[in-house]
């Protein structure tokens, strides 16, 4: 089930082309694929096509039985994921348009995540502020393609920005991200991470992994939004 919820009402619409076993089977071989791009392996050079196909199998199965829902002056998307869906980026789902490739996030003005719907609701709750300084965080371990770029793209929206990691002459290790990011209004992380509890969860920095568990206790991100 799909659940979309307006300031209007709240709308189901059953996902039949998509029952839960056959996510799983679907969301391991993603992960297989996300496996393949980061170490190079034997047969990475042919994954992409095969990425297409699936954000697109995805937009269709996932995506278009909540569009027929959509009011079409809607232009924001708010994604609250559950169990799998945490794992698919639903911006990228993607369909044919005439002859190229047309990503979810090419269609609308904004789309966000939130992990869970209370979670949502407080950020909701919460008075509007400026924001001007962004700190980033840019490919820390080296072997994450274009991720220079979307920092460099984000950068642009900010008066001020400051950028750590590959590329910079700041390596982007713990303790200087402890140092730099008590300075942000906006904290981007364009790396790898793995998922879990808080001692399992994690972010890939330059010297190692970083918990979340530290990311909680030793980063300063009161004025900061993620």
């Amino acid at each position: 089930m799909a659940f979309l919820i307006s300031n209007a009402d709240v709308k189901g619409v059953e996902l039949k082309d998509l029952p839960t076993p056959e996510l799983r089977i679907q969301v391991d071989r993603w992960l297989k694929i996300l496996g393949q791009l980061r170490t190079r392996g034997p047969g990475s050079d042919g994954v992409h096509a095969e990425m297409v196909q699936m954000l697109e199998a995805w937009y269709a199965t996932v995506f278009e039985p909540v569009r027929a829902l959509l009011p079409a002056h809607v232009r924001r998307i708010v994604f609250v994921p559950h169990l799998f869906f945490h794992l698919i980026p639903m911006h990228a789902l993607c369909k044919q348009h005439c002859g190229t490739v047309r990503y979810l996030i090419d269609e609308f003005e904004e789309i966000s995540y939130a992990p869970s719907m209370s979670i949502f609701a407080r950020c909701t709750e919460r008075p509007l502020r400026d924001v001007s300084t962004l700190v980033a965080v840019q490919n820390p371990t080296g072997d994450l393609p274009r991720s220079e770029s979307e920092v460099e793209a984000i950068s642009k929206l900010f008066p001020k920005s400051l950028t750590i990691g590959t590329g910079t002459s700041t390596p982007a290790t713990a303790e200087v991200l402890i140092q730099k990011a008590r300075f942000a209004d906006v904290f981007l992380f364009a790396g790898h991470s793995t998922g879990g509890d808080l001692e399992q969860a994690a972010l890939f920095l330059g010297d190692g992994r970083m918990r979340a568990s530290d990311l909680l206790t030793k980063l300063y991100l009161n004025n900061c939004s993620l």
